[in-house]
């Protein structure tokens, strides 16, 4: 009983205040988990592009100009196309919308909340992809929830032939 009441006064850590001292502990661990869970989503696009015969290097880079990932269409004595991606995990919020608009031209998503997906979400989405020629993969499940979905939405699944093809054409 005693341990718990301590656990449960407000505490000040840096010049800031929690409730208790799980606030301030949750807060901790659910930041830490955060870089994890995107890692982890960055691997999973990149382990795609290795299985559609990408090469790091040549057909793509990774954290490079503030994007998850460039993606180039190398063709000879031309300038080199490229297309950026980013990559986003569970929860798209203003985040995913924010960073498409600045750093990416297609965003790869595994988000499992298809509310997430409001009528003025998917506009800004769809403008953006439109203007850059990208598009926004998500999961297929979540993608059949969203009602109002157009065509710059795409399954993950389709996210890897398509990257091979800019990569071989210059174009999705």
């Amino acid at each position: 009983m005693m341990i718990e009441k301590e656990l449960l006064k407000p505490i000040k850590v840096d010049d800031i205040e929690y409730s208790n001292f799980m606030e301030e502990t949750s807060r901790r661990i659910s930041q830490t988990f955060q870089v994890l869970s995107g890692n982890i989503a960055e691997l999973c696009v990149e382990r795609e592009l290795i299985k559609a015969d990408l090469k790091l290097g040549v057909h793509y880079n990774k954290k490079a100009e503030r994007t998850d990932f460039i993606i180039f269409y190398p063709k000879k004595d031309r300038f080199k196309k490229r297309h950026r991606i980013e990559v986003k995990n569970v929860k798209l919020r203003e985040r995913g919308t924010r960073s498409l608009a600045f750093d990416g031209d297609s965003m790869i998503g595994f988000f499992n909340q298809p509310s997430e997906f409001t009528a003025s979400n998917i506009e800004i989405i769809e403008k953006h992809c439109k203007n850059t020629g990208g598009f926004c993969y998500i999961p297929l499940e979540t993608l059949k929830k969203i009602k109002h979905k157009n065509s710059r939405f795409k399954s993950n699944t389709e996210f890897a032939k398509d990257m091979k093809k800019f990569v071989e054409s210059g174009a999705i």
